[in-house]
């Protein structure tokens, strides 16, 4: 089971976390937010991106990574 914390106390600094989220071009449909491994990008602005497609996302909920997977 996860245990997902509430995104403004996630990390942002860059690693990569486990994240709920949906892409943020999607429009909000019941179901929509599934986890995904992203991280927080401050510049040019600031923002959750997706870590394998760069896809700005809309992130309600975070979860540390563990292993191999918290590698950037």
């Amino acid at each position: 089971m996860i245990d997902w914390q509430p995104i403004h106390t996630a990390p942002k600094d860059g690693r990569p976390v486990l994240l709920l989220a949906r892409p943020r071009a999607h429009p909000p449909e019941p179901g929509s937010l599934v986890p995904t491994v992203g991280y927080f990008q401050r510049y040019p602005v600031e923002r959750w991106k997706a870590r394998d497609t760069d896809e700005d996302l809309f992130a309600t909920d975070w979860a540390p990574l563990s292993g191999a997977e918290s590698q950037p």
